[in-house]
């Protein structure tokens, strides 16, 4: 095992280094930029006990003086792993190529299979990039693994990190959209139980990974046929309303909504939804008694203390009638209008409900976190 292996974490000044071209991220809305983001926001929670030292980005560290190979090797040798973003520019890259050598100079192999990380924003550039001579010759493996962060009906196109790929807010305050948490959630989780059994080796505080976030509320959102259109404009609903929430709380630290769709087939596969802090149910074209039915299905899946609370999101159309109901099984139902661009907003006699709602949503998470704990008891 190589001497860079064998490091101590604690040793380490970063712990990625992202290597990519400067214009994929540029091209492509700020998709490096934002990446780095979402594992700056989420990935610490997950290390509680473990202090981590920052991400490598380009443009962090402008040399002023020295020899740029050196600083460049330096960096790559004192970071703990390796994420590559292959699109089109990164394949006209020589600096990146160079990041690669570096990587296996003080790596070696192990390096390859424990540290690495491949983003693969564009099917052409990948498969491009793996078949020339010249990622051959550094790569050990034929089989180098690579993860497929491309869209599956334009392949050559990063999947959006943000619903709408609204890169205009503040990262940590967007509606994260499910293609890419899910491969995200994957990386990240690998990432942290090879930093964490690092720090283990070198005897650096290390405390129990916690079951979520700790600075994540995660608000499920029905998300089946039709309706998966729509979850992503309830999100920003809700994340509208939790900022403004937040900031008259004025809640430090700070708690970060995360709106997420989730199918009710999937809610069937799961045995519990523990890490839910929030659930919303659509009300569409369903009768009362199907409603009715998907509302006792999740009921069995809450436990705790106190289950998470939840609201039924009445879909109105345009022109159409409100529900005769308020409730429906003690579940309070807010009536969500088209806003004239496929999306939907709440309705004008709704808004303090939904700010209700989510009240309730920060109470219990407050509660789990006061606790220590974000395991049901």
């Amino acid at each position: 095992m190589t001497e860079a292996m064998e490091r101590p974490f604690s040793e380490c000044r970063f712990y990625a280094f992202f290597s990519y071209s400067v214009p994929d991220d540029e091209g492509w809305n700020q998709w490096v930029s934002c990446f780095k983001d979402e594992l700056f926001y989420s990935l610490p929670s997950r290390l509680r006990g473990i202090k981590l030292p920052p991400i490598h980005l380009c443009g962090d560290d402008p040399l002023v003086s020295g020899v740029l190979n050196e600083r460049l090797e330096d960096n790559v040798r004192d970071s703990f792993s390796l994420f590559l973003f292959v699109h089109d520019n990164y394949l006209d890259s020589k600096w990146c190529l160079k990041e690669l050598e570096y990587f296996r100079k003080h790596f070696g192999e192990d390096g390859f299979r424990y540290r690495l990380y491949v983003i693969a924003m564009s099917k052409d550039a990948i498969d491009t990039l793996t078949s020339r001579d010249a990622w051959k010759t550094i790569c050990p493996f034929e089989g180098q693994l690579w993860m497929p962060f491309y869209q599956l009906a334009k392949p050559n196109r990063p999947v959006p990190i943000y619903s709408g790929d609204d890169n205009s807010a503040e990262g940590k305050r967007r509606v994260v959209s499910n293609a890419f948490w899910e491969a995200f959630v994957e990386i990240r989780e690998g990432l942290a139980d090879k930093i964490r059994q690092a720090a283990t080796r070198s005897k650096q505080l290390v405390a129990p990974a916690p079951t979520e976030d700790s600075a994540t509320v995660r608000i499920y959102i029905e998300s089946n046929e039709r309706q998966e259109t729509y979850w992503e404009s309830l999100g920003k609903q809700v994340t509208k309303s939790w900022d403004q929430l937040i900031a008259s709380e004025h809640v430090e630290p700070s708690l970060y909504v995360r709106p997420t769709g989730l199918p009710m087939n999937e809610i069937n596969s799961r045995p519990y939804l523990d890490d839910a802090d929030g659930v919303v149910l659509l009300w569409d074209k369903k009768t009362s008694e199907s409603l009715l039915a998907q509302i006792t299905m999740v009921e069995g899946k809450l436990r705790g203390r106190t289950a998470a609370p939840c609201i039924i999101a009445y879909l109105m159309e345009p022109g159409g009638k409100p529900p005769e109901a308020n409730r429906v099984s003690n579940w309070q139902v807010l009536k969500f209008e088209p806003d004239g661009q496929g999306g939907l907003h709440i309705a004008d006699q709704d808004g303090t409900a939904l700010v209700i709602f989510l009240t309730k949503v920060l109470e219990r998470k407050r509660q789990r976190l006061l606790a220590g704990t974000e395991e049901p008891k």
